[in-house]
């Protein structure tokens, strides 16, 4: 049976509870850990008899371990982990509101950092801890740390590069090894591509789950050839193994003209992993033949239109870009055949196309390797607004004022009154799918990193089928990348999302709970 609103909300209160009891507990476990670590090397005088310290370090850790049943790495782990907290850290820790996953984000991207800089951002770094998830919160950590050094992304690069590059091959059970291995980014991205490429050449009747195909292409790549497909066809093409042509690799950058003019501090974005260094960014830019496309700066096109909304799309030719929502649910399932009947993909472009000039505003040609713009590093630092600002604004609006919150196009026209090419088909071109994918890195869900490539995009005012004039439109404004798991909630009426004038997503669940996530997290 199903339990009331009320005792619903009084259950996830008793969950929310039961979190903080476990975040003390951990930070009681690991302050005694330390206690007695610090208690039992403190030596009151050293002598030519007194132990070496590395001896007594290695056997008091030892004893925990064994008492405690685990690893002297695991006990190495924390130890450092508490070394390393700052006060403002660990006394939210304490009293329960951070959870160890966050604190070990906290410790990791600050790593490095000057005491003189961290003084000034301790209070916000917790702040936006409190409301941010474990990835939105170390990315957020970098763009504050960024803001007051504008270099130090290079400077963190290198250091994690000593610190963190490796490959570790790990036994399992069943006859499974696990491989990890840290590389650049760049080089992650080329092997996620080129997986992916391996991948797409089985067929659906490959019986293999998602897991073990990507398995199979990852082991492909290593060897060079291509995945044999599995799916019992003798006439299929992709039946036996072979070294297929390379195929060019596509890497997507997403820069703030700002940043290019030395007038922002936002840094270059990689897409499918997240920011990256001016350097690592100028080394790709050297590395293969790419072409830079210019888009509406939004503070500039404000300048033009008086704030008026404006219509955005940048080509794209990724196979990606092509995809809509292919729900499971059972509306979307119920629409689907509906949606291929009425619209194509080439009518979607088609349309889309009519009315893309008026916002690119201009493309180079292809440029050779080693052309590259100058990305500055070398700017004086630039303020920024923590995230946890705007959540806790929209937090206290919400709670205050709710009936003056609202989405700024709640009738998902962006603020047309007559519809922009393409804005009545329901399927985005590809145009309008790279540049919303292009604003938006990630699933749009508070705390969702899945890469919006991986996403489908979500007409945030619901498309009307019958009469697409009523409903809301297929523009920018009005579409999002939501993963296929947050998608499915919204279309089966589970949450609920707006946008808010600043950009802001509102989530809100079946209990009427708010979340609230910064255009920029």
């Amino acid at each position: 049976m199903q339990v009331s609103v009320e005792t619903a909300r009084a259950m996830l209160a008793g969950v929310a509870d039961s979190d903080r009891a476990a975040n003390i507990a951990d930070a009681v476990r690991i302050d005694t850990i330390a206690d007695y670590y610090e208690a039992r090397t403190r030596w009151p005088e050293r002598t030519v008899d007194s132990p070496d310290s590395t001896y007594i370090h290695n056997s008091v850790v030892a004893e925990m371990s064994a008492q405690l049943a685990s690893t002297c790495p695991v006990i190495d782990g924390l130890l450092n982990l508490r070394w390393r907290m700052r006060p403002a850290v660990h006394d939210a820790f304490v009293a329960g509101d951070l959870p160890l996953t966050k604190v070990r984000v906290i410790a990791n991207h600050i790593s490095g950092v000057p005491a003189a800089v961290m003084n000034e951002l301790d209070e916000d770094v917790v702040a936006c801890a409190r409301v941010l998830a474990p990835g939105p919160l170390g990315t957020e950590i970098d763009r504050l740390v960024r803001a007051m050094i504008p270099d130090w992304d290079e400077k963190a690069r290198k250091l994690a590069s000593e610190a963190e590059k490796k490959v570790r091959i790990i036994p399992m059970r069943h006859g499974l090894k696990k491989v990890i291995a840290v590389v650049d980014a760049a080089e992650g991205a080329e092997l996620g591509q080129r997986m992916t490429d391996a991948r797409r050449t089985l067929c659906h009747a490959d019986s293999r789950t998602p897991g073990e195909k990507l398995s199979a292409s990852f082991v492909a790549v290593m060897r060079g050839n291509s995945v044999a497909c599995e799916c019992g066809d003798e006439e299929c093409p992709h039946r036996d193994s072979v070294t297929p042509t390379p195929s060019t690799n596509l890497t997507h950058i997403t820069v703030d003209l700002e940043t290019v003019l030395g007038l922002g501090s936002a840094a270059p974005y990689l897409h499918g992993y997240g920011p990256l260094d001016p350097d690592t960014a100028a080394r790709l830019m050297a590395d293969g033949t790419w072409q830079a496309i210019f888009l509406a700066s939004r503070r500039f096109l404000d300048t033009l239109t008086g704030g008026e909304p404006y219509y955005g799309d940048t080509p794209g030719t990724a196979p990606d870009a092509y995809r809509s929502c292919d729900c499971t649910s059972t509306d979307a399932k119920r629409l689907r055949d509906i949606v291929f009947r009425a619209h194509d993909y080439e009518d979607a472009d088609a349309e889309e196309r009519a009315g893309a000039a008026a916002v690119v505003l201009g493309r180079t040609r292809k440029l050779r390797p080693g052309h590259q713009p100058r990305i500055h590093d070398d700017r004086d630092p630039v303020p920024v607004d923590p995230a946890c600002r705007v959540v806790d604004y929209w937090t206290h609006r919400f709670r205050c004022e709710p009936e003056k919150c609202h989405a700024e196009y709640p009738d998902g026209h962006g603020g047309f009154a007559t519809p922009p090419p393409g804005a009545l088909t329901y399927a985005p071109g590809a145009a309008l799918a790279e540049y919303v994918r292009g604003q938006h890195h990630t699933c749009v869900h508070p705390g969702c990193q899945v890469p919006s490539a991986r996403c489908d995009l979500d007409h945030v005012v619901e498309f009307d089928h019958a009469d697409p004039l009523l409903g809301g439109w297929t523009i920018g404004s009005n579409l999002r990348p939501l993963c296929r798991r947050h998608h499915n909630m919204k279309t089966d009426k589970h949450w609920d999302y707006e946008i808010l004038p600043d950009g802001t997503i509102h989530a809100r669940d079946s209990l009427g709970n708010d979340y609230f996530r910064p255009l920029r997290s």
